[in-house]
C-alpha cells in the first residue's frame, strides 16, 4: 500500500513539474513587438505614443499611428516617466520595429491591420521604447538609457499631428 502510495505521488509531482516547465517554455517563447517611438503626448488618463510615415496615398501628406499607454491608477496626474520602466538592452537582441523602415511600401490599410493584429497573436505584448539620450534623465544612471512601456494599438489617421509642448520640456521630464 505503502508503495503504491508513494507511485501515484511520484507520478502527481513528475506531472506537475514536466506541465511547469512546458508552460515556462512556452511563455519564454513568446517574443514582445518593440516599437521604437520617440513621439509622446498627453491623453485624459493616458498618455499617446505615436509615429508618422509619409502616406503612399497621393491625397496625404503623413499617417500617424497611435499607441495608448494607460495611468496605473486613473485617479491623478502620473508623470510618464513614473509609468515606464528602464532598461538596459542591446536592440539587435529584441524582436525592435523601426517603422519607417519596417512599414515601407505598405499601404495605410496594411499598416493599420497589422498592428491591430500585434498584440492579439499568442500573447504577444506591445512595448514602446525610446531612448533617453536627449534628455536628462539619462544622467541618472547611464547604462540604462532606455525606456519602456507596456502599451495597445490606439488607431491612426491619415495626418501629420504634432502635440504642441507648452511647458519647454521633454514630456519625459514633465511633472518634477
Amino acid at each position: 500500500m505503502k508503495t503504491q502510495l508513494n507511485i501515484v505521488l511520484l507520478l502527481i509531482i513528475t506531472t506537475l513539474c514536466n506541465s511547469n516547465y512546458a508552460q515556462n517554455k512556452v511563455n519564454n517563447d513568446i517574443e514582445n513587438y518593440y516599437i521604437y517611438i520617440s513621439s509622446f503626448g498627453p491623453e485624459l488618463m493616458a498618455y499617446r505614443a505615436y509615429f508618422s510615415i509619409d502616406s503612399t496615398d497621393d491625397d496625404f501628406y503623413k499617417e500617424t499611428y497611435f499607441f495608448r499607454i494607460n495611468y496605473t491608477e486613473p485617479v491623478d496626474f502620473q508623470p510618464l516617466y513614473s509609468l515606464g520602466r528602464r532598461i538596459a538592452v542591446d536592440l539587435d537582441t529584441i524582436n525592435l520595429i523601426k517603422p519607417k523602415e519596417y512599414f515601407k511600401g505598405k499601404s495605410y490599410c496594411e499598416i493599420h491591420k497589422e498592428l491591430s493584429l500585434m498584440t492579439s497573436r499568442n500573447g504577444k505584448r506591445l512595448i514602446i521604447i525610446t531612448d533617453l539620450s536627449n534628455t536628462d534623465r539619462l544622467k541618472e544612471d547611464p547604462d540604462k538609457k532606455y525606456m519602456i512601456w507596456y502599451a495597445s494599438y490606439d488607431g491612426s489617421i491619415m495626418a501629420d499631428f504634432v502635440w504642441t509642448n507648452m511647458r519647454g520640456k521633454h514630456i519625459l521630464e514633465w511633472g518634477e
